[in-house]
């Protein structure tokens, strides 16, 4: 008996002295490692005493968009036939009036800044200045501005609205020029099978049956509480992909694919989907679309002739989604 609980302190002495040269100390909730750094080397720094704690099925990180656009009209401003400044600018409102509601604007342009953030980092990924001289646009026409009474989205209909639009659409084509520079990621949504995995983008994305993506389990660092806390970063588990996958069915958020290969690693939900192969569409090059969650164009409200106030926000906003469907180049849900 005293030789069996002699062993059993041994090997509990034995596990422990693993442990600590391993430099990791273990809570054991699911999913969930708490991490702490193990001293350093002769020379080097000291560790670090504050802890990490490592999620590698995290939900937030399950379906995330690439960034998120929000954004903030500096200033927009129109000027009559009579020379009268509407609108604001960063130095205040104007206070230009008129007694009449109906008059010829002869020119008007919109300064307008529109940034993507990353959804965890909250890091910038994404910028664009839109600035006055870019959006100037001569009109020379009539508009009816009482039109605008209880009906800001009127606005769209007007002649004003091509300014607005030519600054969104030049903001929008800076952020595919950055954004194409940036790695098109998925996430693997389900195991559904020992044959099959549902990734979280289909043929809203642009996918195609027969493309090929590589699958990269992920382990995310927070200084907390998974989710709640300030996200560190990720590390993968491999260098290799532990998967190589083939969409065989699309729906228009999602796809299910089939095992070209598989190695030893079980595959986890959230892990990356990175494109590796492409199917070839005629003539033309294919890209994958990113995901983008909407957040809020910011714009002041001003008074128009007649003493009528505008929102502008609200037709800025509903403007900006009609432009990203036009254009092709994102898809995206609104927060």
């Amino acid at each position: 008996m005293i030789k069996q609980q002699t062993l059993n302190v041994l090997g509990a002495i034995s596990l422990l002295a693993l442990l600590t040269a391993c430099g990791e100390r273990m809570s054991f909730k699911e999913n969930i490692k708490t991490i702490q750094a193990a001293p350093g080397a002769p020379g080097s720094p000291p560790p670090s005493t504050e802890e990490l704690y490592v999620d590698s099925t995290p939900q937030c990180v399950v379906d995330l968009p690439h960034f998120q656009i929000s954004g903030n009209v500096n200033s927009f401003e129109f000027q009559s036939s009579f020379g009268i400044n509407f609108g604001y600018t960063p130095g205040g409102n104007y206070s230009g009036t008129s007694g009449s509601v109906s008059m010829k604007v002869s020119k008007a342009q919109m300064d307008l800044v529109m940034i993507g953030k990353d959804p965890l980092t909250r890091a910038l990924a994404t910028s664009s200045n839109v600035n006055s001289n870019q959006t100037k646009t001569d009109l020379g026409l009539t508009i009816d501005f009482s039109q605008f009474q209880g009906n800001p989205n009127y606005y769209l209909s007007t002649p004003l609205a091509k300014v607005s639009q030519k600054g969104l659409e030049l903001a929008l084509k800076d952020f595919k020029k950055q954004s194409d520079q940036q790695l098109w990621v998925g996430r693997i949504l389900k195991n559904i099978n020992k044959e099959e995995l549902m990734v979280n983008h289909g043929s809203q994305a642009g996918l195609m049956k027969g493309d090929q993506f590589e699958i990269y389990n992920v382990d995310h660092f927070w200084e907390a509480e998974p989710c709640t806390s300030a996200y560190v970063g990720s590390k993968r588990t491999t260098s290799a992909p532990v998967a190589i996958v083939e969409v065989d069915q699309l729906s228009q958020s999602s796809s299910v694919t089939k095992y070209v290969f598989k190695g030893k690693e079980n595959i986890r939900r959230g892990a990356e989907v990175i494109v590796k192969k492409l199917q070839p569409n005629g003539n033309q090059a294919r890209y994958l679309k990113k995901k983008i969650t909407l957040g809020k164009i910011s714009a002041k409200p001003f008074q128009l002739p007649g003493n009528i106030l505008f929102d502008m926000e609200s037709v800025i906003n509903s403007q900006l989604i009609t432009t990203i469907h036009g254009s092709g180049t994102y898809y995206f849900e609104i927060k």
